[in-house]
């Protein structure tokens, strides 16, 4: 199978081993994974070899291993420069860009596979959202409300030839680098098809781990918000309370998750507009 996983790492010990067991386990697991650590403090790599060594099907770890197919790279500071560094040594013909809080099922690589005979040049992959706490699972809720939403999704499984054409992850976006690499896509006529397996992806566990997590990515959000005003004038604003709106009956069962994660929504707001006012 010509895919190439490529995943950016920093300090994901809680989440690694799960991913690459998830990949190991699959009947058809991709023949090189790219982890690109933005320097590790939690024993993040030694997690990440130990866990391909021990969970990879012994019929296949001589072929792997010897081959050095897991690959573990430095890069820095930001998950565009860490993805585009990845691309740069697969030698697969197709790239996919994983989450380290991700998980696939089986018959996940089986669908991409077809999809690489098939001479796809780009797919949107589903994501199942998992919370495991309360704050996540209010994170979880909200994060169903946007599947299938066009202007929420970006492409994760992109062919390598045409990945470079388009010049890869923009390095000077820190935030919404996925949605700006869907629109150069687009621009260029890059048909962008769905897969119908999903990732499942486990939100962040805490209410502070969560309201950090987004008020890092709030305070860079502007300079896409420069780059594409229209799209992102439709991602925000009215156009999100419309999203919500369509998936009312949600939130009214889950009345409490609803409440939470419309108070991180607030926070967050609040926080957005300090940083214009900051600077103005």
């Amino acid at each position: 199978m010509s895919i190439s996983i490529i995943i950016p790492t920093r300090n994901e010990r809680r989440n690694i081993e799960r991913l690459l067991r998830s990949i190991a386990a699959d009947p058809h697991p991709p023949r090189e994974v790219i982890i690109v650590d933005n320097h590790s403090t939690d024993k993040t790599r030694e997690i990440a070899r130990k866990t391909w060594n021990q969970h990879l099907p012994k019929k296949l770890k001589s072929y792997l291993l010897k081959s050095n197919k897991l690959m573990i790279l430095s890069k820095g500071p930001e998950r565009s420069q860490q993805k585009n560094a990845g691309a740069q040594k697969a030698k697969g013909s197709h790239l996919l860009f994983l989450d380290a809080d991700m998980e696939v099922e089986p018959g996940f690589f089986t669908e991409l596979a077809s999809l690489v005979t098939k001479k796809v040049q780009a797919a949107v992959i589903p994501e199942h959202p998992i919370g495991s706490d309360f704050w996540s699972k209010a994170i979880a809720l909200e994060r169903t409300c946007y599947q299938g939403n066009e202007l929420l999704e970006a492409p994760r499984f992109i062919e390598k030839r045409v990945f470079q054409a388009v010049g890869g992850y923009d390095p000077s976006l820190i935030a919404g680098e996925d949605w700006d690499l869907d629109e150069r896509l687009q621009k260029q006529g890059v048909e962008i098809v769905h897969t119908t397996h999903p990732l499942l992806h486990h939100e962040v566990r805490g209410f502070l781990p969560n309201l950090k997590r987004k008020w890092y990515y709030t305070e860079h959000i502007g300079r896409y918000a420069a780059a594409h005003p229209r799209r992102f004038a439709r991602l925000s604003g009215m156009s999100r309370l419309k999203i919500y709106e369509k998936n009312r009956d949600v939130f009214i069962r889950h009345p409490l998750l609803t409440v939470a994660f419309m108070v991180l929504k607030v926070v967050i707001y609040l926080k957005w507009q300090l940083t214009l006012h900051i600077r103005e």
